[in-house]
């Protein structure tokens, strides 16, 4: 009986339905027969009505005792739901929804050697065994690793969901409860109500309070979209709506120390053959006490290390940065790896960066007003700046190769890392297209104007009202000639861009601000809001100043490139003076820099996206490969117009080196790196172990239905309670229901026989 009621010694008080029939026994009168002539009459109307009555009696005697035992029942917390009662108990088939998370994070080693993910799969084959394949019991499977999946849909053939849940892998990706609980109510949807929904992982706090992202297109219409905790909430509630209970089991474990590296950055401004490259690695200490340990370097999968680093103890939540550096011998792709040796969680202890390593950044410089007199010509001073020392082949990165307008056209751009349009007066329709192309995939476009600038050709080509690779449409000069008085000055430099970060130095940036006197510039046309766009620095007058400054330095991003358009001469005194002082050689070789770094923005990726890359010449195919494993065989497809070649891979869902060997026709030289290799790196924010608690997801998931429970067992209990439907509730419902009935029927009869009386 105590599988069946909760409290089954109420069931004594069962005996209080014989009050009724006790009460209704006593209440019989024993009348003595005496013969009267003048009740003959009555006895028999009596008779006509005596069966009528008794049945009234019976009934509201029957309705007594059925109201008592349903109290009684209610009392007893019956155990019975709605199927038991057709079909036995017990014989409603389960429909059980799993969600396994396994992000990297599931991979923790704790204190006693297991795993979040080895603790799960435990519970879960727990779950699996008490259900009942002959009862058409199923299992749906989705995995809460980013991105999301819905692995197994309504299956009931327990083998084969035991196989699938030892296949299950802890991922490289972060938690993805959003596109889990999406699965899961799409996956609701087909089965029938009353469905259980257990949530299996170590619940870090980043899982149920993600970063905000912004909006997909498709979501625009969605409510709550870029707001994912009301997001995860609102999901929540549509698994309740589908009368699903969510079972939330806590992990066993309490660790939340630990140590990631959560960036490797390349410090040198470029990376160069016979050169120190500097690497910075940063480390974060996630934990609630010091942490330390060791930072190794590993060059091109080299199984030692070429240096390390000791690090006695980080404080609890703070940053740690060790320098590294490393000369490069040969050019093309290579890469480092930073290995930390500490603590439990592996996947977050090394991280890497590719590198493109150039015997020269190539720079191609047009000059638009050349001169055969030093100093004369527009390029002299950029010439200048890229090769300050005293021996130009080993004393800088750039390579500048210098031309007239008039040889431009005949100039290959595939092999150029930057381009420089200095007071150029022409530029051809093809070129400009050329340019375009150049730019978009992954070029650095660099351009001065002067007293040569066409402002309509340059708007008509490069600018296309916003659609071209030029950041703003150029309108009128303004300003005098060198002997103005009150020259302009450069005005809101935007010191957190990269490529004015040198001047963020209180003692430097005076020399971009104070002492750059600029006589002459272009007032510029800003389309409509752009992100694309970015204003690095403006142009304002000191004391007899401009109405508002006026944009003088813009950057746009296009494709995979970038363009900064300067506004002013960069080489011509009567423009301004800024190209004789130390100020011009820091700004163009910082700008140069910055529109030269497409290895950090292209070779270097998250886990989860996918490589591009425009290659010049034909490749017949490209062979992938990870940790010398072949993955796949890509064939790249030719663009329009002789643009190159596209190369796009799959998703790479795996952290580590990626190896892509460009196959080419026999004896073809290859153009650019060969092979390419690409670091994939794990998401730091997963590697933060902090954890929500019971009250936390409470207050989260407010209402019934969602439980937080240490097991299975306990999970069991909460689902049972579910499907039993609240029985105690119906049982005092209906015992109210059946004592009104008794009172109306007694009210009913009642009047009946007084209107027989009378």
């Amino acid at each position: 009986m105590g599988s069946i009621f909760g409290l089954p010694g109420m069931l004594f008080w069962g005996t209080a339905a014989s009050i009724p029939i006790l009460i209704h026994l006593f209440a019989r009168q024993r009348y003595k027969k005496v013969p009267w002539a003048a009740m003959g009459f009555l006895l028999r109307a009596f008779k006509k009505t005596q069966r009528r009555i008794r049945l009234e009696h019976l009934l509201l005697l029957l309705l007594r005792i059925l109201a008592i035992l349903l109290f009684v029942l209610a009392l007893a917390d019956p155990k019975l739901n709605p199927g038991a009662i057709v079909g036995g108990l017990g014989d409603v088939p389960r429909e059980v929804v799993v969600v396994v998370d396994n992000s990297y994070s599931m991979a923790l080693t704790e204190s006693d050697g297991r795993t979040p993910m080895v603790r799960a799969k435990e519970q879960i084959k727990k779950l699996i065994d008490d259900l009942q394949q002959e009862r058409g019991d199923t299992v749906t499977l989705v995995l809460a690793g980013k991105p999301a999946t819905l692995s197994l849909k309504g299956v009931s053939d327990l083998q084969r969901v035991r196989t699938a849940i030892e296949e299950v892998e802890v991922g490289d990706g972060a938690t993805d409860l959003i596109g889990a609980f999406r699965s899961c109510v799409a996956a609701l949807d087909d089965l029938q109500e009353g469905a259980e929904v257990f949530l299996f992982s170590d619940l870090q706090k980043i899982g149920f309070s993600p970063p905000s992202d912004a909006p997909k297109a498709d979501d625009a219409e969605t409510p709550n979209a870029g707001k994912p905790q009301q997001l995860l909430a609102s999901l929540v509630q549509e698994i309740r709506a589908r009368e699903a209970t969510l079972n939330i089991v806590a992990p066993a474990g309490a660790t939340t120390d630990n140590v990631a590296i959560v960036a490797i950055k390349k410090r040198s401004k470029a990376a160069v053959t016979g050169s120190p490259t500097a690497v910075t690695v940063t480390l974060r200490n996630f934990g609630g006490r010091p942490q330390g340990g060791v930072v190794r370097l590993f060059v091109d999968g080299a199984t030692e290390p070429i240096d390390f680093r000791d690090i006695d103890a980080i404080p609890p939540g703070a940053l740690y940065s060790v320098d590294f550096r490393h000369v490069f011998r040969t050019q093309g792709s290579h890469y480092v790896e930073a290995r930390f040796f500490s603590d439990g969680l592996e996947k977050d202890n090394r991280r890497g960066l590719a590198l493109e390593v150039r015997r020269k950044i190539s720079a191609l410089v047009v000059d638009g007003d050349p001169s055969p007199e030093p100093g004369e010509s527009e390029s002299f001073f950029f010439n200048a700046a890229m090769s300050p020392g005293s021996d130009r082949e080993t004393d800088t990165e750039f390579d500048v190769e210098i031309v007239q307008e008039v040889t431009f056209d005949g100039k290959d751009l595939k092999a150029v890392d930057l381009l420089v349009l200095m007071d150029v007066a022409l530029i051809s329709t093809r070129r400009a297209e050329e340019i375009h192309s150049f730019v978009e995939e992954g070029g650095g476009l660099l351009i001065f104007v002067g007293d040569k600038t066409q402002p309509a050709m340059l708007n008509q080509r490069l600018w296309k009202n916003g659609s071209g690779v030029l950041p703003a449409g150029l309108r009128t000069a303004e300003g005098e000639d060198m002997f103005m008085e009150l020259p302009f000055q450069i005005t809101r430099p935007d010191l957190e861009h990269p490529a004015l970060q040198y001047f963020s130095d209180p003692a430097v940036a005076p020399w971009l601000t104070d002492a750059t006197p600029i006589y002459r510039y272009f007032r510029l046309e800003m389309g409509a809001e752009d992100p694309a766009i970015r204003v690095l620095a403006s142009i304002d007058r000191p004391k007899a100043g401009l109405p508002a400054p006026e944009p003088l330095i813009v950057e746009k991003t296009t494709g995979k490139g970038r363009c900064v358009l300067i506004a002013t001469a960069g080489g011509d005194e009567n423009w301004g003076g800024m190209q004789a002082l130390p100020t011009y050689l820091l700004l163009v070789r910082e700008l140069s820099y910055f529109l030269t770094r497409r290895e950090q923005r292209h070779e270097n990726l998250a886990v989860g996206q996918s490589y591009e890359r425009i290659l010049k010449s034909f490749v017949r195919e490209v062979v992938v490969s990870h940790d010398g494993e072949q993955l796949s065989v890509i064939k790249p497809l030719a663009l329009e117009g002789d643009r190159g070649y596209e190369l796009k891979t799959s998703s790479m869902d795996k952290a580590g080196i990626y190896r892509l060997d460009l196959q080419r026709r026999s004896g073809e030289e290859s153009e650019g790196p060969n092979p390419i290799h690409v670091a994939v790196n794990v998401d730091p924010v997963e590697a933060d172990l902090a954890r929500v608690d019971e009250p936390y997801i409470t207050a989260s998931f407010p209402g019934e239905g969602v439980n937080v429970v240490s097991g299975v067992e306990d999970a069991e209990e909460a689902a049972a309670a579910n499907r039993d439907g609240r029985a105690w509730w119906w049982a005092l419902l209906l015992g109210a229901a059946v004592l009104a009935l008794e009172t109306a029927l007694s009210q009913i009869f009642g009047l009946r026989a007084r209107s027989s009386d009378a």
